[in-house]
């Protein structure tokens, strides 16, 4: 479907395509639309897997951007961008019904385009980037800035758009501190005989404490409310 799309937008890519032959023109138009909602179903499919589990954001969560390449190839800008203007995206296997719902999560104003000489940015999925198709080539060729995500998911849009428009996020607090702990252990594995945590809340230190258990190492709590916190030790330096 991907491959057909492709095919279909370089036709369409004919600016002279509608005034020479505007049967031909809808018809391409039309035959795009219907693959686009194939594609677009397909992939619902696949997401209902996906959103069974809890999506969470982290800064380092999406795959990133990439450099344009080639000899003609301009330089991408990623300046920060004023949060009141409005992004054009072109969404390159990506659903579109995810990106709007991220953009409006984030309070953020973008238009899905299907030209790529009016786009801003161009978001795909890393599966589709690595084909290198012949539009994502001509994007970066173009200097159009392209962002490839890992998953299909609103979470993963939300990265994305964190970045281009530069939002400082704060951190998930289960996330950063279930960082917290891995740290700890990993710093334990290195030679620490124990690492102490900052204060969390009960819920949080269950989860902690389970982090240390599947690590083989031990754990307790310490302290009273609101400032009880997780110790992780070596096994040998518990006292």
């Amino acid at each position: 479907l991907a491959a057909e799309i492709c095919r279909l937008e370089e036709i369409l890519s004919d600016g002279a395509l509608y005034a020479r032959d505007p049967r031909k023109f809808a018809a391409t138009s039309a035959a795009l639309d219907e693959a686009r909602a194939a594609l677009s179903a397909a992939e619902e499919d696949w997401l209902r897997v996906e959103m069974l589990r809890e999506e969470r954001w982290r800064p380092d969560e999406f795959a990133g951007r990439t450099v344009p390449t080639g000899a003609n190839a301009q330089p991408a800008v990623f300046a920060r961008r004023d949060t009141s203007k409005t992004l054009r995206v072109y969404p390159y296997g990506v659903s579109q019904n995810r990106l709007k719902q991220a953009a409006n999560s984030l309070n953020l104003p973008i238009e899905v385009v299907n030209d790529l000489r009016e786009t801003d940015v161009l978001i795909t999925l890393r599966s589709y980037y690595r084909k290198r198709p012949q539009l994502i080539s001509d994007a970066e060729r173009r200097g159009t800035p392209v962002y490839v995500l890992r998953s299909n998911t609103v979470a993963q849009m939300e990265g994305a758009f964190v970045d281009i428009f530069g939002i400082d996020m704060p951190r998930d607090p289960f996330e950063e501190a279930m960082a917290e702990a891995r740290k700890a252990i990993e710093e334990i594995r290195h030679g620490a005989s124990s690492v102490e945590l900052l204060p969390r809340e009960a819920h949080i230190r269950r989860q902690q404490h389970e982090l240390a258990r599947s690590a083989n190492l031990m754990s307790r709590s310490k302290g009273k409310e609101p400032r009880r916190r997780v110790r992780i030790y070596a096994n040998n330096s518990i006292m």
